[in-house]
């Protein structure tokens, strides 16, 4: 949860994240794509929250 957003990683066949749903305070979950700019942020602070 950032700014109101709640994502989730999506995983490619490798256990990588491929992209990231996005939902939004409104209730809408849009898809970003890798690289976003806060691509390493997000996944940075995803992991932190998630202890991995």
């Amino acid at each position: 949860m950032k700014d109101g957003n709640t994502y989730r990683p999506k995983y490619n066949e490798n256990g990588q994240v491929d992209s990231w749903q996005v939902t939004g305070s409104d209730g809408i979950t849009r898809t970003m794509g890798d690289p976003s700019p806060n691509w390493q942020e997000i996944e940075n602070e995803y992991n932190t929250l998630n202890n991995k």
